[in-house]
C-alpha cells in the first residue's frame, strides 16, 4: 500500500481560516442575543412602571368612592372643600393646568376619611403619591324608580365625576381613571 503524506511546507492555513469565520459568527449571534435581551429589560421595566401607575390610580380612586359611601347625605360643592365645582370654560377641571399639584387635588392616602377604612397603597416605589379629585357634575331628573336605585321619593339623583391620577416608579409613566358616582 501506498501512502502519500503533505509535509507541512504545502499546507496553506484553510483550518485557520474556517476557524476565524465560525468565531465571527458566534460573535455576531451573542451581540444579537445581548442586544435583544436588553430590550426585553427596557420592556419589562416600563411594564412594571405602567403597571405601578395603574395601581396607584386604582387605589386613590377606590379611597375617593369609598370617602363619597361614607358620605351621610349628598354632598354638594358648596358645602365642602373636597368636592369641586365644574368650570365655566367648558374645560374639565381635571384637564385644568396645575390641578395636580399642592392643594388643587387629594394626596393619598391624605384623604378626610378613616385610614383603616380605605385600601391603603404601599407608596415606596412610586415617584409621587397619588391624587384624586372629585366633580360636582350636579343632579339629574329621574324618570323612574329604575332610574334612581329604585327608591321611592328620589327626585333627582346627583351626580359626581371622580378622578385619579398614579405615577409609576418614573414620572414617564401617568394613569388617570375616572368613574361617576351617583347619589340617590
Amino acid at each position: 500500500m501506498h501512502r502519500t503524506t503533505t509535509s507541512p511546507d504545502k499546507q496553506h492555513g484553510i483550518t485557520l481560516a474556517i476557524s476565524l469565520i465560525f468565531l465571527l459568527i458566534l460573535t455576531i449571534l451573542g451581540i444579537s442575543a445581548m442586544s435583544t435581551s436588553s430590550l426585553q429589560e427596557k420592556m419589562a421595566g416600563n411594564m412594571k412602571d405602567k403597571v405601578l401607575s395603574f395601581q396607584a390610580a386604582e387605589s386613590a380612586l377606590t379611597t375617593a368612592e369609598n370617602w363619597m359611601r361614607l358620605q351621610n347625605t349628598t354632598v354638594r360643592a358648596q358645602t365642602t372643600d373636597n368636592i369641586l365645582s365644574p368650570t365655566t370654560d367648558g374645560v374639565p377641571v381635571w384637564r385644568t393646568a396645575g390641578r395636580w399639584t399642592g392643594n388643587n387635588s387629594i394626596e393619598h392616602p391624605n384623604t378626610p376619611i378613616d385610614q383603616s377604612q380605605s385600601d391603603v397603597f404601599d407608596l415606596r416605589y412610586l415617584s409621587d403619591s397619588p391624587r384624586y379629585i372629585v366633580e360636582d357634575l350636579g343632579a339629574l331628573p329621574c324618570e323612574s324608580k329604575t332610574n334612581c336605585g329604585g327608591y321611592d321619593g328620589a327626585p333627582q339623583r346627583f351626580m359626581y365625576r371622580i378622578t385619579a391620577r398614579g405615577q409609576g416608579g418614573t414620572s414617564n409613566a401617568v394613569t388617570m381613571l375616572q368613574s361617576t358616582f351617583a347619589w340617590y
